[in-house]
């Protein structure tokens, strides 16, 4: 009867162990599934990194162009103030000899 008792305690144990190594394969192979997915994210987040950084890069050089704009367009407007005033102060030079005449 001690015999049948440890045989029978050696095959529980055995199912056991047999149970647990089924455990530790599947949660293995979630692991092994979650590191693919994982993986895939990590690439797809690398690719959006990407994009975003080109973007980025894409709109310093707008913002550049529109700085040179505005730096050129400032420039006009300076200009033209000049030559408004320049044309004022003809005007009243011209004013000024029609009355000497």
């Amino acid at each position: 009867e001690g015999l049948e008792v440890a045989v029978r305690w050696l095959q529980e144990r055995s199912y056991s162990q047999d149970a647990l190594e089924q455990s530790l394969a599947a949660v293995s192979s979630e692991i092994a599934d979650a590191r693919k997915v994982l993986h895939k994210v990590e690439s797809t987040l690398q690719v959006n990194l990407s994009d975003v950084q080109e973007q980025l890069r894409q709109g310093e050089q707008q913002t550049e162009g529109l700085q040179v704009a505005v730096q050129w367009l400032q420039a006009q407007s300076y200009k033209q103030d000049a030559l408004v005033e320049e044309a004022i102060v003809t005007q009243d030079a011209i004013a000024d000899v029609r009355k000497v005449l």
